[in-house]
């Protein structure tokens, strides 16, 4: 019988077609996820001095140097890319919470593309490429606190660093790179580099020691794009860096303390961790522990010679490289991982499918193993992550601090319009008393809605004059203004009362 297309000798193998509404629906439903309870209160740390600064900015204008509280900010000594999205984002839509998280969830959704996209192009294997960007979206490392949940720096550090990883990878296995992606991996190095400093640089550890290992090197030394797009990366950062100092004299010895010293070498208050944290927050955060473990069966499953295979190794490269260089610090957090998520959903997914089809075919069965075993899994990690986000992470953005949010917008709506709070701010074990950034974005949002909001006396509520609602969310404060009278707030945990009468209040008086 006669052969035709693909059947004859010699003719190309058709190439699978992308899981195109696959990857659409995870995107989707990625997008819900994160985005249905954007403007739920800033949270603490850090979240709420970013958004701070972000605020501020938008005020004075763009700047190399971040402010907070209006003066040079010498205690968050990160660059100020995130701060300049945030700033912009604010100047076009407005003062809101879900408007300064928003950088982040963009982030977070151009991640998650990312990951789908590199995974088709790299294994052609609608399992792994749907399997990895829902094991990504089902992390609680990757979306909760400190992460794609709020306006922090992590998860637009991980848009970065997966990007230009990911095109190194590429880049790599070419005997010669085509120019614009060796520019477009510098560019994405600088603005990791621009978005957390040194941290930028860090995930890429790894990546140059599989160079060497695997002995790629010499290829470095063949375009001369590496070279030259490398100069003019390391250029724009030390630039950066220079410029800020001249805006702001002292940044750099700051930068020194926070950065390439202090803060790494010596832990900061509730940091000081055991060198297998992170191995612990892996297994804890990653959307299922008992999966992520599947990677050390990877060594003992037949892989063919291929560029995915290789992909297995240098993801391997990359986060044992970050993981080695984090131990190492004094000063250990769960979301300084954030930028492996990427590489291990897409390595587990790898092996998963390889183990997955050592379940053999059972003839005449309605129902096979492997499709029923992958359903179940998924509709746990779905329910679980849910169960995370919507019981386990609200206490931790309803701390006292944020309550504000509430009781301003309450007694705005009944027409008050001067406010005096009374709050002692948190502690941080650091030598900055009366610290509630909360607070203070708060009193920023409201001011701008044409409401005078100041802070109180601390020791004499009542001097905060006539006319006025002293307010406090703080639990050292909540009997001294109830003392003054009725509370005028339902929001729990709060107390609101007048001082002098009540039209003066109202009218502003």
């Amino acid at each position: 019988m006669q052969t035709s297309g693909p059947e004859r000798a010699g003719a190309r193998p058709l190439r699978p077609s992308p899981p195109i509404l696959g990857c659409a629906a995870v995107f989707v439903l990625s997008a819900i996820f994160l985005g249905f309870d954007l403007n739920h209160p800033i949270v603490l740390w850090d979240e709420a001095r970013v958004a701070v600064s972000g605020l501020e900015m938008a005020h004075t204008g763009f700047s190399l140097v971040v402010t907070y509280g209006f003066k040079p900010d010498v205690w968050s000594t990160k660059p100020a890319l995130l701060i300049w999205l945030i700033a912009g984002f604010v100047r076009v839509f407005g003062e809101a919470n879900w408007v300064v998280r928003l950088p982040t969830l963009i982030a977070a959704l151009g991640t998650v593309a990312m990951v789908m996209s590199f995974s088709w192009r790299l294994t052609r294997s609608s399992f792994v490429t749907i399997g990895a960007a829902a094991l990504l979206m089902l992390s609680s490392g990757f979306f909760g606190v400190h992460a794609a949940e709020g306006a922090d720096f992590d998860t637009l550090l991980s848009f970065f660093t997966t990007g230009y990883l990911f095109m190194l990878f590429t880049i790599i296995h070419q005997r010669r790179p085509a120019a614009w992606r060796v520019a477009l991996c510098a560019l994405l190095v600088v603005c990791a580099c621009l978005t957390k400093g040194i941290a930028g640089v860090l995930p890429g550890v790894g990546a140059f020691a599989y160079v060497v290992v695997s002995g790629r090197w010499p290829r470095l030394f063949k375009s001369p794009w590496y070279a030259v797009f490398g100069v003019l990366a390391g250029a724009v950062v030390v630039g950066y860096y220079v410029l800020r100092e001249r805006a702001a004299p002292g940044y750099l010895a700051a930068l020194n303390e926070s950065e390439l010293g202090g803060h790494f070498f010596e832990s900061q208050p509730g940091s000081g961790r055991p060198p297998t944290y992170y191995l612990i927050m892996l297994y804890m955060l990653f959307a299922s522990g008992p999966l992520l473990l599947a990677l050390f069966a990877a060594p003992f499953l037949r892989w063919p010679k291929v560029k995915s295979t290789a992909f297995l190794i240098y993801g391997g490269f990359v986060c044992a490289g970050l993981l080695a260089v984090l131990s190492i610090g004094k000063t250990k957090w769960g979301w300084y991982v954030v930028p492996l998520y990427p590489f291990l959903v897409i390595m587990t997914a790898m092996v998963w499918r390889r183990l997955l089809a050592l379940i053999p075919i059972l003839p005449g069965w309605p129902i096979q193993i492997a499709p029923v075993f992958v359903g179940l899994v998924f509709a746990y990690l779905a329910a679980d992550a849910l169960h995370y986000k919507l019981i386990d992470m609200p206490p931790a953005a309803n701390a006292a601090s944020g309550r504000y949010w509430a009781v301003f917008g309450q007694l705005e709506k009944a027409g008050y319009r001067r406010f005096r709070t009374l709050d002692g701010g948190v502690p941080t074990g650091l030598d900055r008393p009366n610290y509630n950034p909360q607070l203070r974005y708060y009193t920023q949002i409201w001011r701008d809605r044409g409401i005078d909001v100041d802070t109180g006396d601390q020791a004499h509520p009542a001097a905060a004059g006539q006319g006025a609602v002293v307010i406090t969310c703080d639990a050292r404060y909540l009997g001294a203004v109830r003392a003054l009278g009725p509370t005028l707030t339902t929001i729990p945990d709060c107390a609101a009362a007048m001082v002098g009468p009540p039209a003066a209040a109202r009218t502003g008086t």
